[in-house]
């Protein structure tokens, strides 16, 4: 009797002062861990939603008999012709470039970067330009068209990309 003496006290405090570091810590790592899966899944959910979304988009633009071209400005651009664009035109979304889009009647360099630069000063103010004048394919013949350029936004209001309708 009487062998518990003040350092078994101390031991033993010291003892459950780490056990209730590492019951904290378990339920730290399984609230973390319940965490990080309930995020994977609502990932996993969210890219579902949009891979359905955009396999709609490219259903609706592929039925589309106008030709549709779309930008993402950035580091890497992101470019997108729809199956129309491509028929019309020639060029795959890779291939596209405004130097096509003839968009002067006559063919003086000059008057075409005054025509490059009326869409972007439009688009700067109303968010869209449209006009019609000859695109250039790329067996090198032209078709005259209809042609609709629409900025996209993102959400504060500064132009992220742009797209261009074009009707034969």
């Amino acid at each position: 009797p009487n062998t518990f003496n003040q350092t078994h006290a101390d031991r033993l405090k010291a003892f459950a002062d780490q056990a209730g570091v590492a019951i904290h810590n378990a339920n730290l790592f399984e609230a973390i861990t319940h965490y990080a899966n309930e995020q994977e899944h609502r990932v996993a959910e969210r890219t579902a939603e949009l891979v359905n979304e955009r396999a709609q988009l490219q259903a609706i633009m592929d039925s589309m008999n106008e030709g549709v071209f779309g930008v993402v400005f950035g580091e890497k651009p992101t470019k997108y012709a729809n199956v129309s664009f491509q028929k019309l035109t020639g060029y795959s979304s890779d291939d596209w470039s405004f130097d096509l889009l003839k968009l002067a009647s006559t063919d003086s360099q000059s008057e075409f970067v005054k025509g490059v630069d009326n869409i972007y000063e439009q688009l700067t103010q109303s968010c869209f330009w449209q006009g019609e004048g000859p695109v250039q394919r790329k067996d090198d013949s032209c078709f005259d068209a209809h042609v609709f350029v629409t900025r996209i936004d993102n959400m504060d209001g500064r132009a992220i990309g742009t797209v261009t309708i074009i009707r034969d």
